[in-house]
């Protein structure tokens, strides 16, 4: 009985790996397929503009900033969105241990009961890619109104 519980939960875990990857899979087929551009290089040169903006004095600012999409899903009636920044200082003492002056997390999702994925795939997946945008856009304004006032 013990190893069968066993087995079952090592099965159930291996099938939804499989069931993730097979997600993945198909998230970077629709993404190829409809010429989706991957949208953390637009999200990290927001946050640069911002912090340039911010530290216009010193333009060799001393600040490392990571910026990151964590993942982006098209789900049956909506899109999620997540993505995150860290600014930490760059100095060459802060490469051991760098300081961290601020970390973020930001988290967008498309109104629930929206279009459906297949309204969102439709026509090249202008409606996905016009939700995606959106969604960079409040991120960007999340860390600007958090970090940059």
């Amino acid at each position: 009985m013990t190893v069968g519980m066993l087995f079952g939960a090592v099965g159930g875990g291996i099938g939804a790996i499989a069931a993730l990857e097979h997600a993945r899979s198909a998230g970077r087929a629709i993404a190829t397929e409809n010429k989706i551009a991957d949208p953390s290089p637009r999200l990290v040169d927001r946050v640069r503009e911002m912090l340039a903006k911010y530290d216009t004095a010193n333009t060799a600012s001393g600040f490392a900033v990571t910026v990151a999409v964590d993942g982006w899903a098209l789900h049956k009636d909506n899109v999620a969105f997540n993505a995150s920044v860290v600014i930490a200082e760059a100095t060459a003492d802060a490469k051991k241990r760098p300081s961290i002056f601020a970390k973020g997390f930001c988290h967008y999702e498309s109104a629930p009961n929206g279009p459906t994925a297949e309204a969102l795939l439709a026509d090249g997946a202008a409606q996905l890619k016009k939700e995606l945008d959106t969604a960079l856009e409040y991120c960007a304004e999340e860390f600007r109104t958090r970090f940059f006032l």
